[in-house]
Formats: C-alpha cells, sequence, structure tokens
C-alpha cells in the first residue's frame, strides 16, 4: 500500500463513518457510549452529536499524524524499507477505529447487545494483524518494540520483532477469541502484556550478549 492509497482510503474509511452517522442520527439515542471498561461495560458516555464525530476526528488524526512522522523521520530511520508495511499499519488504524464507530452506533441501537465485549476483541484482533506484519518493521522512532537496545542495533531490532509479530499474533488471537466466546476481558489484558513486555526483556539480553561476544 503506497502512502497515496493508506491517505485516501483511511479518509474515505472517516467519510463513511460520517456519513453512516448522519444516517442513523434520528434513531440514536441522546447519549452513546464512547468508553468501555475491562468489565465490558461502559462506563463514559458522550451527547450523540459529539460521539458520532470523534472516531472519524480520531481517525484523520491519527492516520495524518503517523503519515506526517514518517515524512519527518532523521536520517537513518526513515521508513522507506518498509513502507507498504507502514501504510497498512496506518490503514489498519484507521479499520479500528471504524470499526469502533459501528459497535458505538450498534450499542445506541440495541443497548442489549454485548458491545464492550466487542469493543475489546476487536483491539485484540487488530494487535493480532498488527503482528501479522511486525516482523517487516525495520528500525524507527515511531512504531514497533523501541528501547535502547532495539533502537542500538539493527540486528537486536530484526530479532526482537521475529520475536514480537509471534507473540502479538498468538496473543491477538486467542485474547480475542477468548472475549468474544466469554471469557473476562482482563485475561486479554493479561496476554497482550505478556507478548508487550517480553520483547523488551529479551531485547536487553539479546544485546548485553552480543556486547560481551564482541558481536555489536
Amino acid at each position: 500500500m503506497t502512502r497515496r492509497q493508506a491517505a485516501l482510503w483511511s479518509t474515505l474509511l472517516a467519510v463513511g463513518m460520517l456519513v453512516l452517522s448522519a444516517a442513523l442520527y434520528p434513531w440514536l439515542p441522546d447519549q452513546l457510549p464512547i468508553h468501555w471498561g475491562l468489565d465490558g461495560h461502559a462506563d463514559g458516555w458522550a451527547p450523540k452529536a459529539v460521539a458520532i464525530v470523534l472516531g472519524p476526528a480520531f481517525s484523520l488524526g491519527l492516520t495524518w499524524l503517523l503519515l506526517w512522522l514518517a515524512a519527518a523521520s532523521p536520517r537513518g530511520y526513515r521508513m522507506e524499507a518498509f513502507a507498504e508495511t507502514f501504510h497498512y499499519i496506518v490503514f489498519l488504524m484507521a479499520g479500528l477505529f471504524a470499526y469502533i464507530q459501528m459497535v458505538t452506533l450498534a450499542a445506541g441501537l440495541a443497548p442489549q447487545l454485548p458491545s464492550g465485549r466487542f469493543v475489546i476483541t476487536g483491539v485484540l484482533l487488530l494487535l493480532a494483524a498488527l503482528g501479522n506484519v511486525l516482523g517487516k518493521v525495520r528500525r524507527n522512532y515511531w512504531i514497533g518494540v523501541r528501547t535502547p537496545w532495539t533502537l542500538g542495533s539493527e540486528r537486536v531490532w530484526d530479532q526482537t520483532h521475529r520475536l514480537a509479530a509471534r507473540l502479538f499474533t498468538a496473543a491477538g488471537v486467542l485474547g480475542g477469541l477468548a472475549t468474544l466466546v466469554g471469557c473476562h476481558p482482563a485475561f486479554g489484558l493479561v496476554l497482550i502484556l505478556g507478548a508487550s513486555f517480553w520483547p523488551v526483556a529479551y531485547s536487553y539480553q539479546l544485546y548485553r550478549d552480543l556486547e560481551k561476544r564482541g558481536e555489536l
């Protein structure tokens, strides 16, 4: 996916969210959920006129921020080497906002739906999708497992991200499916925390081992 395609499709998703929300506006309740706790229940609300704009606004803001950060990266840490993967990740983030917007609308139209469970499942499956391409991400300052040891060594970066890719994919899929079938959402959170902290510790240990062997 090119930069132009990522910008175009992400923008179209945001516009589509607004159009769908406007079409459903007369049937929506005055208050819509915009935040869910780890128990899966809504714990944050906003007037519907605000709630239907938040998702598209955050989606567009994040899309253009990431694209600008990529262009502003310093030499040696630019994203040309994995530009297609980076733009795919940008589009995935826009897709997550679109999904959450749809869940928000569904929660307004059918309050009996377990909307929080759907949101948490979607986030976990997004992490699995990110994990699927994480091994292709090269050294940069904005996305990936950015520790002093991965940024300090291309070899440590590559090996850490191959590990993180497997962990995030497994944790996202297992946690997402478990949440969807009724497990407590905290189970998925524990898996993701483990998948996040393990590569950090691994990058430190790998860097130290390579340093002792004089391979850095």
